[in-house]
């Protein structure tokens, strides 16, 4: 292959990278991650400087990463079906937060209690948690799969 064909061949490889890098770029700011890498280099020193203090951020860190050392040991196949039920469930709570009134809630005790048994939505509620409740108490006996407190 002649110089003139090899210069050629590297320059069609140089553009192809450029124009890759570009939709790469369009995609990221599309995303928002340009104008957050921007934001983050303004003021670097002083941002890192109130992150370096803050107890509360590293507190949010160390609990993340329990969170993530968790999320690790789960199996593909699962992730989906836990999504679908983390999203399902979240909504519930959120619309039960938003129907409730903290400041309003009426002692129930045993009569009550029985008493609201007869909803249909109350069993359904206690299904699910006596259903977590089980699975929470089966994985407790069995202990922490990272060796540690379950």
């Amino acid at each position: 292959m002649a110089a003139e064909e090899v210069s050629g061949v590297e320059e069609a490889v140089e553009v192809d990278a450029l124009k890759e890098l570009a939709e790469v770029a369009v995609q990221l700011k599309k995303a928002g991650i340009i104008d957050a890498l921007k934001e983050l280099l303004t003021d670097y020193e002083g941002k890192m400087a109130t992150i370096s203090n803050d107890i509360a951020l590293f507190r949010l860190i160390a609990l993340a990463n329990t969170i993530l050392d968790s999320l690790r040991r789960l199996e593909p196949s699962d992730v989906q079906r836990i999504k679908r039920n983390s999203e399902t469930i979240l909504y519930c709570l959120i619309q039960g937060l938003e129907a409730s009134d903290p400041s309003n809630v009426k002692p129930v005790g045993l009569t009550g209690l029985l008493s609201a048994l007869r909803d249909e939505d109350v069993q359904r509620g206690l299904g699910l948690l006596v259903g977590l409740a089980k699975h929470l108490g089966a994985c407790t006996r069995r202990g922490s799969p990272g060796g540690g407190a379950p």
